[in-house]
């Protein structure tokens, strides 16, 4: 689709432990309300926001530039709450207005490629108490783009950088820091660390790919990196933060059918990762390929090792803890 990010150019993306965030998930809008911590017996929550007002553009413009808009507003919500036999209300969603733009042109026929995207959504409290529990905004900016390195189109640069600006209350933005996505509470990190009276978090990521897109001799190679502070969850998904990650995997496939076989292949890799404390985690090297006979039996062989490292996240926001040397293979 024209809000598709990140993608263009390669036949291929390959990822080793890479946990790439989205810049854009169109059922963030009008999603079941995130307020909570009333008391009640009974709770009637609307099941989502009333949508307002919402436009969405999609197309071409000038002739080479795809281009897509969309705007959009939801009101406030109040659940109905019981409480002993007293009846009232709470705001468990306040207004929110969201805000995308894309656009993206191709060049020489496809050869390169670049576009961007912008993201903005905006909350606006009529309860107080709901500026501890969500984002006041959070704005998204990202660039992405490709380019052929040879004139048959065998080879091709791929890749994005973006920027992420989260703001809020102090308590909400320390929430933000010690989620699921950041855990900079951990007593052992370094250099990121919670910031208890922070009111904002700026962060940058970016992902880039070579790919080569013919031929019998495989190659992908990418390095990609979230900083510790990079946040895309108001309009997108972000699985963790605090990774740099890079792979290089080549192999060969015989795609000439003849009298034993109609395809085989064979594939080897070595990633690994580290956070932005220099810790190493998930390291290791990965070999698969296979053959479909003239019978149609095949066989798909696998294995992978991976050294020991270490894990920040098992301890959810606890301190490092170590993974031991592991190996693993299957046969389908």
């Amino acid at each position: 689709s024209n809000y598709d990010f990140g993608f263009g150019g390669a036949n291929n993306y390959m990822g080793f432990n890479w946990a790439g965030p989205s810049f854009f998930y169109s059922r963030r809008i009008g999603r079941p309300p995130q307020g909570g911590g009333y008391a009640a017996d009974y709770a009637d929550v609307p099941d989502g926001p009333s949508i307002l007002g919402a436009a969405k553009i999609t197309g071409k413009i000038a002739g080479d530039w795809n281009v897509g808009v969309l705007e959009a507003v939801t009101a406030k919500e109040m659940a109905d709450l019981s409480l002993g036999g007293l009846r009232s209300q709470s705001e468990v969603e306040p207004s929110t207005w969201y805000s995308v733009y894309r656009g993206q042109r191709e060049f020489h026929q496809g050869r390169q490629g670049f576009g961007a995207l912008g993201t903005a959504a905006i909350r606006y409290f009529d309860d107080p108490t709901l500026k501890d529990q969500l984002n006041s905004g959070s704005l998204a900016l990202g660039f992405d783009g490709w380019t052929f390195l040879d004139k048959d189109q065998v080879w091709v640069l791929t890749g994005w950088t973006g920027a992420t600006r989260n703001t809020g209350s102090a308590t909400r933005i320390a929430a933000v820091q010690t989620g699921s996505g950041h855990y900079l509470q951990r007593p052992d990190a370094s250099r990121w660390r919670l910031d208890p009276d922070a009111t904002s978090l700026t962060g940058y990521a970016g992902r880039y790919t070579v790919n080569k897109q013919k031929g019998s001799v495989q190659f992908n190679s990418a390095v990609g990196f979230i900083n510790p502070h990079f946040d895309t969850n108001d309009l997108g998904f972000l699985f963790r933060s605090d990774q740099i990650n890079a792979h290089v995997s080549s192999g060969y496939r015989w795609s000439q059918p003849d009298k034993w076989k109609r395809f085989a292949n064979v594939n080897a890799a070595v990633f690994g990762s580290t956070d932005f404390d220099g810790n190493l985690i998930s390291p290791g090297v990965f070999l698969n390929g296979g053959v479909a006979l003239a019978n149609y039996w095949s066989f798909w062989p696998r294995f992978s090792f991976n050294p020991r490292s270490v894990n920040n996240r098992l301890t959810r926001g606890g301190p490092l803890t170590i993974s031991p040397p592991r190996w693993d293979g299957g046969l389908y």
